[in-house]
């Protein structure tokens, strides 16, 4: 039985999605810094899970890039961690009796979306998988 050939062209692809998760996890991070630093934010820690989750991802991206295999496993964890603990603040804003000014959730939930959407390609891309393999002497 033979193996599938490879496209020639999955590791431009590959590369091409780390910087497009680049991209949208920069705009997440800055729209989660914005709904953290308001007045009204019930969880001020979440400040600090903004700051942290923007570190993190940025660095294991930069690993992504530089195909170290375990770091796509582990931006998938700290992506889950931060959507969960933003989306209990969301729950208790949202869905609480606090007052809240117009338009205070809308960063949150549209930096929880990007975060979300950043885990699709993470999952499903299969030029991502293959950058992720280790570099043998037979293919690069």
């Amino acid at each position: 039985m033979s193996t599938p050939i490879a496209p020639p062209n999955w590791k431009l692809r590959a590369r091409i999605w780390i910087f497009i998760m680049f991209l949208l996890l920069g705009g997440a991070d800055y729209l989660l810094v914005k709904f953290s630093l308001n007045e009204f934010n019930p969880a001020p820690p979440l400040l600090g899970v903004a700051v942290m989750s923007g570190l993190c991802t940025k660095l294991l991206l930069v690993g992504m890039w530089r195909r170290m295999s375990w770091t796509r496993y582990t931006l998938g964890v700290i992506l889950v961690v931060s959507i969960t603990a933003f989306s209990a603040a969301m729950f208790f804003v949202i869905g609480g009796k606090m007052t809240r000014p117009d338009g205070m959730v809308r960063p949150g939930l549209a930096g929880i979306g990007l975060q979300a959407l950043v885990l699709i390609p993470l999952a499903k891309s299969r030029s991502i998988r293959r950058q992720m393999h280790p570099l043998t002497s037979a293919g690069g």
